[in-house]
């Protein structure tokens, strides 16, 4: 078993601009082909919050959530979501 670091890309996109957050969560898979199937069908059954990790998320209104960047127990950047754009995340809201 592997441990990988998932950072959740949350967005609330009932704001202009856009508020943006990147939520770390740790998981343990065989390999990173597990890690995706884990991630795949958890989304598609709803299986992830890491929005309930932000303060206030509630008041924050629509949001949408994706797998941003997965990294190794190293900290080596295995996956980046083409669309991520660290900069638009502040890093108070790096949780």
């Amino acid at each position: 078993m592997a441990t990988f670091t998932v950072s959740w890309w949350v967005t609330f996109f009932d704001h202009d601009p856009e508020i943006h957050y990147l939520v770390n969560e740790d998981f343990e898979a065989d390999n990173l082909d597990d890690l995706y199937e884990t991630l795949d069908e958890g989304m598609d059954n709803n299986e992830f919050e890491p929005e309930e990790s932000i303060p206030n998320n509630w008041d924050l209104g629509n949001v949408n959530i994706e797998y941003g960047i997965i990294r190794d127990d190293q900290g080596n950047e295995l996956y980046k979501d083409d669309d991520l754009k660290e900069e638009l995340v502040p890093s108070e809201n790096r949780l």
